[in-house]
This record gives structure tokens, C-alpha cells and sequence, in this order.
């Protein structure tokens, strides 16, 4: 027995020998790759696909060894051990995940990247095949994306030692960051050569949202251009703006009760609020009603802009000439495009202004010679911050974005769940959203005894216009207090939306409690707090949210996109 009992132990400290030779193995493998993360980021930045290439291959040597030594049945044993077990799981997670991001997502798309460097849009064609060739590979990748950001995910670096922690949250961190981004380009890639004629020819609708005047999407929509896309060459068909819908008596088609309840029927009887629902699908809907009832045919897509997505297409086509002899490039065109017409000219002026600046911006990003790559480095940050949105009127191209970035305000948030998105509706009916400050925090509070937690929000706005702002600015910028609002002062309605199946906790401003109006909207729990700020006047509006289900929700924080990129603050607060 005595024997048997050595014989069993010495087993047992040979595999702890074996277990450590193996980590230590490990640990050689993924270190190795710690000089190549920098050596990756300067290829990229230079666009040097021979150096990004060769360091993804050698990466791809080093996480494909790390994830053979893991993927051994004696790592399973030590995944059991107490204590360090957690670490060996995570260190074969990260292993297993880096292996497959490099061989099935970062090579492919090295790949692609090359092969699609020479494709250009000269004239405002696309290559199609291109953009089709793309697609299998773009789908692999966007696939390893999703998994790993779900099992890295699930890895709690609180039970891991430092190092281990430091690195799970580091690949962690840039797999989620990256993982939503390059299923927007996947499912682009699918959707865009129906939607760009490659069948046949296709209507194009595009709003651009105003932020000068605030609402849930991005800002009013003020101007409209309808595109025709036919074998990948884009045209301008139309334009417009909303000078030429009337104001109705009752909203241009239904609204949900929802929307109703939380903004009124406004959101329908002006063709300036078609963003004010968070639900692109009904915004669709409303541009399409509106486009229509103008005398023009339906559109087969819908695509929502605002000014900064207009600045980062500057960005890629390069600046513009002006008659006047200036020059619009990205740093200046809000203040060109959106500032300057309200304070200098009258609104015939204005309207005529912005709209030839708009039409030039469209005609030469139809006419630039680029490659898909470089709108893809355009447009990939508008399209993280939700300033691009897409609807089409068939259903199976509609669904491809469903649920994704491009798919408007709610679809983030439910991408995102849990989260807490903050939408802002401006009720001045001016444009001095310009002047507004927006700071924004998120806290959550173990205050129950059945374990929920509470979410609170707190908005702080002010009032940066100067203090004579009511004078010395137009009718246009002000509202004329045409809204029952004082000339200079601002006036929003700020809606939280909080996590699906949470409940409404309650809003105070400035530590009052405050009468709001309630509602789920997009199936997301909404209260709406109003407040008007005097030139230099600022207000705090604090959202409570209960959570649905017990322990740590960890909710994201989104918000409307801004002209300027709000403040996101720590903030304090206490059980109530």
C-alpha cells in the first residue's frame, strides 16, 4: 500500500513538473508576441502590408504553438487545480483565440486589403466584384471576432494573476472594440453590391442630420440627396431640403405609442424630427413617407449622415475649393457648413448655402478615385459612434444590418445591452445646440436587500452661448422664442433609456425630484427630463434605473452623437 501511495505521489509531482514546463513553454510563446503588437501598430499605421503581413505570420506561429501546448489533456487537469486553475484556463483561452484571430481573421483580411488596394471608385464606380470576392473571407473574420469577444468575455480578470489579468484585459479590450466594427464591414459587403445596381439600378435616400438642432439620431434632418446607383456608379438624382415639406396637423403616418408617449406627435408632423425615434426602422419609414409625399418615388435604401461623418469623407477624398478661396477640409466644415450661415446671412441664404456646400461635399466623394480601404479607414469611426445609419426596402437586405452599428440609436443599445443610452432632442426649434456642454456619467450602487442594483446617470448641459446671445443672434439660431422658449436660452429634452427589463428609478434635476414622462421604448425602459438654460446656465438631471436580475450589470454608456464629443466624468452618488 505504502508503495502504491509513492507511486501515486511521485505521479502526481511529475505532472505538476510536467504541468509547469508546459506553462513555462507557454509563457515563451505569448511573450514573443509582446514586441510584435507595436511592430503590427506601425505597419498599420503606414499602411505596409509587407511588414503587417509578416508579423501577423509570425504571430500566427507563436499563438498556433501556445494553443497546441494548451490544448494538451494534462492543461486540463491543471484548469481543475483551486487557486492557479482560472489562470491556465485563461491563458488557453487567450492561446486558442489569438490562434484563430490570426489565421482565420487578420490573414484573410491582410489578403483582402491587398487585393483591394488598386481598386478604386474612380468617376463614382465601385468594383463590385470586388466587393463580393470580399465576402467570404470578411464573414470568416467577423465570425472569429464574435467568438473570441464572447469567450475572452466570459474570462473574470479579478480571479487572475496580475500578468495574466493585464494581458486577458488588454486582448480583450481591442477583440470587443474590434469585433462590432468588422461585422458592420461584413455585412456591408453583403449588402452593397444589390444595393449599389449590381442587379439593377437602385434609388439611394440620404439625410444629413443637422447637430446644430439635437435629436435622438444625430440632429435635424434638414437636407435630403437621393442617389442612383446603378453597376456600382453613383449619381446625384435630387436634392432637397426641408424648407419644402409643410408642418402637418397630425403626424404623416402612425406612430407607435411609445414614441408618442415620450416626445408627442411632433415626431410626426415635422420632417425635422424624422430622428427623433430611436428606432431607425420607423425613421426609415417617416423619410420615406415624407420623400414621397413630395411627388418623388420611393427609395430603396435610406441612409442617415450627419456633419461629422460628412467631415471624415473629407478626410478621405481631400479638401475641397471653394468659390470664395477657401478651402473645406475636415477641421472646418461645421464651422463653414453649420456655424457660420447663423450668424451671417438670413435663412434664404443659409438654406441655399448649405446646400450647395452639401451637394459639392456628395459630388466629389462620388467622383473620388479611392479604394475600398480607404473609405473603410473613413468611415470606420462614424460608424462606431453611430453617425451613419442604414435601412433598406428589401427585407433580406434589411435584416443584414438588423442588430448591427448601422442599423440606428436602438440597435446599438440593444448590441450593446446592457447599457444606458442618453438621447438628446433640442426643444428651442433654434440652432444653439452649438453652444451646448455636455457632460456624462455612469455609476451602479449595490443599495438593495433583493440584490438589484441601481444604475444612475447624471447629465450635466450648459448654456456656453455669450450672455447676449438673444440679441445678437439671428432668429434662425435663437427660435425667435417661437417655442415659448426666451431668445438665447437653450431648451432640451433629454431622454435615458436604461437596460432592457430594468425599471425607472426616479429623475431629479439639480437634486429635485422632477415630474417625466414614461415609456419602454424600443423595448428599453425611457424617461424624458426637459430643462432651459440661460447663457452660462448649467443643470444636472440624474436618471435611477433598477436592474431586472441580481448582481453586477457592468451597463455601457451611449449617447447621441454630438458636433462635440461630450464629457464622460466619474460621478457620485449615493443610495436613496
Amino acid at each position: 500500500m505504502l508503495v502504491v501511495s509513492w507511486v501515486l505521489f511521485g505521479a502526481f509531482i511529475l505532472s505538476l513538473v510536467w504541468i509547469g514546463w508546459r506553462a513555462w513553454l507557454v509563457k515563451d510563446e505569448l511573450e514573443a508576441l509582446i514586441p510584435l503588437v507595436e511592430q503590427a501598430k506601425a505597419a498599420t499605421e503606414i499602411r505596409d502590408l509587407d511588414a503587417l503581413e509578416a508579423v501577423a505570420e509570425e504571430t500566427s506561429e507563436h499563438a498556433a504553438r501556445a494553443a497546441e501546448l494548451t490544448g494538451e489533456p494534462m492543461w486540463a487537469m491543471a484548469e481543475a487545480m483551486p487557486v492557479v486553475g482560472a489562470n491556465f484556463a485563461a491563458v488557453r483561452i487567450v492561446s486558442q483565440n489569438l490562434d484563430a484571430l490570426t489565421g482565420t481573421a487578420v490573414l484573410p483580411l491582410t489578403d483582402i486589403v491587398r487585393q483591394v488596394q488598386e481598386s478604386g471608385s474612380a468617376g463614382g464606380e465601385f468594383d463590385l466584384a470586388m466587393m463580393a470576392a470580399a465576402q467570404e473571407p470578411l464573414s470568416a473574420a467577423a465570425g472569429t471576432f464574435t467568438t473570441a469577444a464572447t469567450e475572452l468575455g466570459s474570462i473574470d480578470p479579478s480571479k487572475l494573476l496580475g500578468p495574466v489579468s493585464e494581458g486577458v484585459t488588454t486582448l480583450a479590450d481591442f477583440v470587443g472594440h474590434a469585433a462590432p466594427i468588422v461585422d458592420a464591414f461584413d455585412r456591408a459587403a453583403r449588402a452593397l453590391p444589390s444595393m449599389l445596381g449590381s442587379e439593377e439600378p437602385r434609388q439611394i435616400l440620404v439625410m444629413v442630420q443637422n447637430g446644430a438642432e439635437l435629436r435622438t439620431g444625430g440632429g435635424i434632418s434638414g437636407s435630403f440627396i437621393l442617389l442612383s446607383a446603378s453597376e456600382g456608379r453613383i449619381s446625384i438624382a435630387a436634392q432637397t431640403d426641408a424648407a419644402v415639406f409643410p408642418v402637418l396637423g397630425e403626424p404623416i403616418i402612425e406612430l407607435p405609442e411609445a414614441v408618442v408617449d415620450l416626445y408627442g406627435d411632433v415626431a410626426g408632423e415635422w420632417v425635422q424630427n424624422t430622428t427623433m425615434p430611436s428606432d431607425f426602422d420607423l425613421t426609415a419609414e417617416l423619410a420615406v413617407a415624407w420623400w414621397t409625399s413630395a411627388g418623388y418615388a420611393a427609395p430603396d435604401t435610406v441612409v442617415s449622415v450627419d456633419v461629422p461623418a460628412l467631415a471624415a469623407m473629407l478626410g478621405a477624398i481631400g479638401p475641397i475649393p471653394l468659390d470664395d478661396g477657401r478651402t473645406l477640409a475636415p477641421e472646418n466644415l461645421v464651422d463653414i457648413l453649420l456655424t457660420e450661415p447663423y450668424l451671417t446671412m438670413d435663412g434664404e441664404q443659409q438654406t441655399a448655402f448649405q446646400r450647395a456646400i452639401t451637394r459639392n461635399v456628395f459630388s466629389h466623394a462620388m467622383s473620388a478615385s479611392l479604394s475600398p480601404l480607404k473609405w473603410g479607414e473613413a468611415l470606420m469611426k462614424p460608424i462606431e459612434e453611430g453617425r451613419i445609419s442604414v435601412w433598406s426596402a428589401r427585407p433580406e437586405e434589411r435584416a443584414v444590418f438588423d442588430g448591427t452599428l448601422l442599423a440606428g440609436p436602438a440597435a446599438r443599445h440593444e448590441s450593446a445591452d446592457p447599457a444606458v443610452s442618453i438621447y438628446l432632442n433640442d426643444a428651442t426649434a433654434g440652432k444653439l445646440d452649438l453652444f451646448l456642454g455636455v457632460e456624462m456619467g455612469l455609476v451602479e450602487l449595490d443599495c438593495r436587500s433583493d440584490g438589484r442594483h441601481d444604475l444612475v446617470v447624471e447629465v450635466t448641459l450648459t448654456n456656453e452661448a455669450p450672455e447676449d446671445a438673444g440679441e445678437r443672434f439671428s432668429d434662425t439660431m435663437t427660435g425667435a422664442g417661437l417655442a415659448g422658449v426666451p431668445r438665447g436660452h437653450i431648451a432640451t429634452n433629454v431622454t435615458a433609456a436604461g437596460p432592457a427589463g430594468s425599471f425607472v428609478g426616479g429623475v431629479r434635476i439639480d437634486g429635485e425630484l422632477s415630474r417625466t414622462r414614461l415609456a419602454t421604448e424600443s423595448g428599453f425602459p425611457s424617461s424624458v427630463a426637459r430643462v432651459a438654460l440661460a447663457p452660462g446656465e448649467s443643470k444636472t438631471i440624474e436618471f435611477r434605473f433598477v436592474a431586472s436580475g441580481t448582481g453586477d450589470v457592468n451597463p455601457d454608456l451611449l449617447h447621441t452623437p454630438l458636433l462635440r464629443e461630450p464629457t464622460i466624468k466619474d460621478i457620485e452618488a449615493s443610495c436613496r
